[in-house]
């Protein structure tokens, strides 16, 4: 925290809402990561949104019989900033009968963010959840994100290669500040162009939560497994916001900072 400028953080409950202005100390290194500037140290100290926390979530996981992957559930994710600026937040989970193509997970995605948007569910929408609250999974599935907002005033952080919008944390932005896991689980993140019109924006980001460990071995946890044997992220889904007199800052970085995991909970 001592490179975020913290007269500029705002913290908040819930989904672990910050808005943070980056020093101008913090520069990148060779490998793409923020370190401490100016003091010698060429590795420094990982700091921001180029820290790795496990792997990246663009890493490219196979579908074979070592990494297998047969989701049971599409996750979407439905984000907006009302007027008042605050944002809404819901997210809801539908099972998934057989494999599908990626167009037809593209049209299931779309059926829930609607239902979603419009705060009316069709019967076959599962666990309705606001504000992150229970934003948990017990079975590989695949998570839909979505800013349904006006690009050019809000959006995600995706950059050519999508590698600063979703990172890890070593600890969660909200209490318990214990040590969250490192991610070895989510995979494969990278865009989705939507072809209904009545969103604000036409961009989705899909991400395969494979329910893995660092060994690649699929995690089989209950009701009554114990707590410290559960695993629980800090997921950190960066946003860029522009600002209301540009000036010389054309974007201010938005971190929304959900604790997910496989809890022992459905689905």
């Amino acid at each position: 925290m001592s490179e975020i400028d913290r007269g500029t953080m705002v913290g908040a409950g819930g989904a672990g809402l910050a808005l943070a202005m980056l020093s101008d100390r913090i520069e990148p290194d060779s490998r793409g990561n923020r370190t401490n500037g100016g003091d010698g140290d060429p590795g420094g100290t990982p700091t921001g949104p180029g820290f790795l926390y496990g792997d990246s979530v663009r890493r490219l996981r196979p579908n074979n019989p070592e990494t297998a992957f047969n989701p049971q559930f599409v996750c979407a994710v439905y984000i907006k900033y009302e007027r008042n600026g605050r944002p809404s937040i819901r997210h809801a989970y539908k099972a998934l009968t057989e494999p599908k193509s990626d167009d037809e997970i593209r049209d299931i995605a779309e059926y829930i963010l609607k239902d979603l948007r419009d705060d009316e569910y069709h019967s076959d929408i599962i666990h309705v959840r606001r504000n992150f609250s229970g934003f948990t999974m017990n079975t590989q599935q695949i998570i839909v994100l979505f800013l349904d907002n006006d690009p050019a005033i809000i959006r995600m952080n995706d950059d050519d290669q999508l590698e600063y919008m979703i990172r890890f944390s070593p600890y969660s932005g909200v209490p318990p500040y214990t040590e969250r896991r490192k991610n070895f689980a989510f995979y494969n993140l990278h865009r989705i162009k939507m072809t209904k019109d009545e969103f604000e924006c036409n961009t989705a980001y899909r991400l395969d939560f494979f329910n893995t460990d660092e060994t690649g071995t699929l995690l089989e946890i209950g009701a009554d497994t114990l707590e410290k044997d559960r695993f629980l992220y800090s997921m950190n889904i960066h946003l860029l916001q522009a600002p209301y007199e540009p000036n010389d800052v054309t974007a201010i970085p938005i971190i929304l900072d959900p604790d997910t995991g496989n809890m022992g909970a459905e689905p």
